[in-house]
């Protein structure tokens, strides 16, 4: 890696179910490709659009490592559930991709459709790695280090400051953190953002709306200040949120 970060690709679409614009896959895979990681984890996997952009990326610069999904890969999907109009909409997006999923005997649960996905990439096979469980529950040795991480898991302050902590335990100095959903409509991520400029070694790299990436020189250091907030604060900003996960259904 060398020199500062800039964007190249202006958009990527890679055929998978998913609600990441092809605008943020171009900008995370430039992130991938200027940061070229041996590993990276992703919290927050759904479909595997994502995951599949960011494995392929690693591909393409030879990482030595994996990226490291997790997801509880729970939902429930049946009949209604690929009825919503938001999961009309997405499916729409993707066009005959869709029919790989419809194929899917319903009702299954999410990860049937994540397996969907990572069997349409076969060559990916070496780059990725499942933990199918609530990433409050992940525990990684010390040892497990990571270069990249891609945070979309819970968008509540609480649970994507408690996501960050625990990335930042694993990262690398240096090491890059993008967090999707910086909007309005997910105050949680909006307040954990805004504390991020003022943590020492914290920079933006850049942004793709609604994702925000940073790297962070004192990755230990930056832990140690966000442990501190208290519960009352993630309290008073998460009672403005009714909802949880990635998306309103």
């Amino acid at each position: 890696m060398s020199g500062d970060f800039r964007r190249i690709t202006k958009q990527i679409e890679n055929g998978v179910p998913g609600f990441t614009s092809p605008m943020v896959l171009a900008f995370l895979s430039d992130l991938v490709l200027w940061k070229k990681p041996d590993n990276a984890i992703e919290i927050g996997s759904y479909m595997g659009r994502s995951s599949i952009l960011i494995a392929t990326a690693m591909m393409q610069i030879g990482a030595k490592g994996k990226l490291l999904c997790v997801d509880l890969f729970a939902d429930e999907i049946d009949d209604n559930y690929v009825n919503y109009p938001v999961i009309r909409d997405m499916a729409a997006r993707i066009g005959t991709c869709w029919q790989h999923y419809l194929d899917v005997p319903r009702p299954s649960i999410l990860r049937a459709y994540f397996d969907k996905t990572l069997s349409r990439f076969p060559y990916l096979d070496d780059y990725v790695e499942l933990y199918e469980g609530a990433s409050e529950e992940l525990c990684l040795p010390a040892a497990r280090r990571f270069q990249f991480a891609y945070l979309d898991g819970d968008h509540t302050f609480q649970a994507v400051t408690m996501d960050l902590i625990k990335t930042l335990k694993n990262l690398d100095p240096g090491g890059v953190v993008a967090l999707d959903d910086c909007s309005d409509q997910f105050p949680g991520v909006q307040a954990l953002v805004s504390r991020l400029g003022d943590l020492p070694g914290a920079t933006k790299l850049g942004e793709q709306f609604p994702d925000i990436a940073f790297t962070f020189a004192d990755p230990v250091g930056s832990e140690a200040i966000l442990s501190t907030i208290e519960p009352e604060e993630f309290a008073a900003v998460d009672g403005q949120t009714s909802f949880r996960g990635k998306k309103q259904r």
